[in-house]
């Protein structure tokens, strides 16, 4: 028993060691790979950071900050981060609840009394803490309509929820979701008098030395060392677009960031709190962010999902983390994708190791796909066969996405013809969950535009019957079609448009012209 015993522990000694024993990560072994990997996605500029607790291991830019330009990326420059802020965001609430000026399991609706879901018991039992773990019945990326790029407030935005739908019942199942961590970011002047932006940089940023990290476009100027988004728009080619203003829900989504202050971020957490030698954040605290609050399913991974070649053994939500197994370890990580940036940050705590990979183009696959040959590397893995399956396997399902969004994809029958005048369909139509959408008469036919939303506008055609063809103003929204009705409601029009990447048109529906 004692021989059994001393073996174990010095198992389990060696194993901690290993774990424990600081990643290098060879500029050698990964310019070339970062370079095939941009080539292969065609991305103009990358910046990646390998981090532990004490220091910021490796950072690099890569690549061009603009197609066709010379200005180079490097370690500072700013990228939009995207969803990585709702992490941000649960470290601002953990803060307050530390502080005993916020409990988890406060009541929403006696912070925001303006807060209202569907369901008034929902409304009623609505916490804290069920906002940040993506569990309130309402479906994946609900509410999208509502605040990409549209002029609607915070507030408005709240007022609408309640006219959202949900499609399971609360608590019950894991829907991915924006506005409610905007909700939760509003709790923050509502507690502090202090809005989520100010609170963010006096308590995180400042601290942390992050100096240029804001939490919009409008704290950007001509001097800003932006990496410029870049999207494949309509005539399926790559073009820089301007960055987004999504101000109204920036506690989901609207953080901008280099890799060096990204890296202090995570520092703070691989380091239990300390940064530079002082405490900001109590173990206690980082630990809650990871805690285990929303189980995942276990849905077959694409080969760069979490493991390329390891099996993931189980997932689960924190407050804005990702929680996997990884070789016996914990995984945490979450991914930002907004218009025009892909990113990823991924913390192996046992190993004092993080991991920071930001693109400046849509290319959600290479972030994984790198963040696993580091993580490999870290593992003292030198081959990596999944590489180029993996690269074929994204540029086909990329093609083949774009191929169904394609109008002439669609079969059409031109001799249909359709039972509503022209001159019957115009005038505004009305969504409960977004309100006016204007059907307009102009010279060369027919027009459409939402009266909150100004990249939502765009040219109609008649496709075939009733249905027409919408050709959107901005590039970057795709071809969509509208179908008119006539109904016991009056005049509907259906929406059949492709999502976007945080929005779902059918949540409009129905969509009913105002007498």
């Amino acid at each position: 028993m004692f021989l059994r015993k001393a073996i174990v522990s010095i198992y389990v000694i060696l194993f901690s060691t290993q774990l424990q024993a600081k990643v290098e990560i060879s500029p050698e072994k990964l310019d070339p790979t970062v370079n095939k990997l941009m080539e292969a996605w065609d991305i103009p500029g990358a910046v990646v950071a390998v981090v532990n607790s004490d220091e910021i291991q490796f950072v690099k830019g890569y690549g061009v900050k603009q197609l066709g330009g010379e200005a180079p990326v490097d370690e500072h420059s700013l990228f939009g981060i995207a969803s990585i802020s709702k992490s941000f965001t649960g470290v601002a609430l953990a803060m307050l609840v530390e502080e005993g000026r916020l409990n988890w399991d406060d009541k929403v609706i006696d912070h925001l009394p303006d807060f209202a879901m569907p369901d008034p018991w929902v409304t009623q039992e609505m916490t804290v803490m069920d906002l940040l773990i993506h569990r309130s019945g309402l479906p994946s990326i609900s509410g999208g309509t509502l605040w990409y790029r549209s002029d609607y407030s915070r507030d408005e935005i709240i007022q609408r929820i309640r006219h959202l739908q949900p499609t399971s019942s609360f608590r019950s199942h894991f829907d991915y979701q924006n506005i409610m961590y905007m909700v939760a970011g509003e709790l923050i002047p509502a507690v502090t008098d202090t809005s989520w932006d100010d609170f963010l940089k006096t308590r995180i940023f400042e601290p942390l030395g992050m100096t240029y990290t804001n939490t919009s476009i409008h704290d950007l100027d001509e001097n800003s060392n932006l990496a410029i988004p870049h999207a494949v728009l309509t005539d399926g080619k790559h073009h820089a677009i301007e960055p987004r203003d999504h101000d109204n829900c920036s506690a989901a989504a609207g953080i901008n960031t280099s890799a060096r202050e990204l890296g202090a971020y995570l520092q703070v957490l691989l380091g239990q709190g300390e940064y530079a030698g002082n405490k900001l954040l109590n173990p206690e605290l980082v630990e809650s962010l990871w805690k285990h609050r929303s189980p995942l399913s276990m849905r077959k991974q694409r080969p760069i999902e979490e493991a390329a070649t390891v099996p993931v053994l189980y997932r689960s939500y924190g407050l804005g983390w990702i929680n996997v197994d990884h070789r016996g370890t914990r995984r945490i990580y979450h991914s930002g994708g907004i218009d025009g940036y892909r990113s990823l940050v991924t913390m192996i705590p046992e190993k004092d190791l993080g991991i920071i990979v930001m693109v400046n183009n849509e290319a959600r696959d290479m972030v994984y796909t790198l963040t696993e040959i580091i993580l490999d590397m870290a593992w003292g893995i030198e081959d990596f066969p999944y590489v180029e399956h993996t690269i074929k396997e994204s540029l086909e399902a990329d093609q083949e996405w774009y191929d169904e969004i394609d109008p002439k994809s669609r079969k059409r029958n031109r001799l249909k013809l359709g039972k509503l005048k022209k001159s019957k369909l115009i005038g505004t139509y009305s969504s409960a969950v977004y309100g006016g959408i204007d059907i307009l008469k102009e010279a060369r036919g027919l027009r459409i535009a939402f009266s909150h939303t100004t990249c939502l506008q765009g040219e109609l055609s008649r496709w075939e019957g009733d249905t027409y063809l919408i050709e959107w103003d901005d590039p970057y929204i795709p071809r969509g079609f509208v179908l008119f009705k006539r109904t016991d409601r009056g005049t509907e029009m259906v929406m059949e448009q492709p999502e976007l990447l945080d929005v779902d048109f059918t949540e409009l529906h129905p969509i009913i012209k105002i007498p």
